[in-house]
């Protein structure tokens, strides 16, 4: 994991910081660039294994769309909190969609587990359906950095 500094006013996380902040359920501020040039920003839920980020999402969401045209974007995951409280990170990926069933419905299930607690209400029902239907890729993003910061 490469951790960098982002801003000289503030205390850079350690790769243990860096790695219980993103076990916690705070979404990810993802970013992007659509076909017009436009930036594109979306909240998303996501599971960080193995160097990893994968976001579970719609095969034809628009995000899904935007990022096979262009595989590349910028992540953002923090706190947000009261001067002293705020931790995040944040840095540019690499993108690649998978389209596999199989692993759609684990990263979905952990999304699940991590966002709202639990994977046996009727939400998750619908969604752990749609991806067993074939109805959602994995985007896997691989940062290149992790800018992290502590106020």
């Amino acid at each position: 994991m490469k951790i960098t500094a982002v801003d000289p006013q503030a205390r850079v996380l350690s790769e243990q910081e860096v790695l219980t902040l993103l076990r916690e359920p705070i979404p990810m501020r993802l970013g992007m660039v659509d076909g017009k040039g436009w930036p594109v920003v979306m909240p998303v839920w996501h599971v960080f294994e193995d160097g990893v980020f994968r976001v579970a999402a719609g095969r034809t969401s628009h995000k899904a769309n935007v990022l096979r045209a262009n595989p590349r974007a910028y992540f953002t995951i923090d706190t947000g909190g009261a001067s002293g409280d705020t931790r995040g990170v944040r840095g540019p990926t690499d993108v690649r969609l998978v389209d596999d069933v199989t692993l759609a419905v684990d990263v979905a299930r952990k999304g699940l587990l991590k966002y709202t607690g639990t994977d046996k209400d009727s939400y998750a029902d619908e969604m752990l359906k749609w991806a067993r239907d074939g109805g959602m890729s994995v985007i896997e993003l691989t940062p290149l950095r992790f800018g992290a910061f502590s106020y």
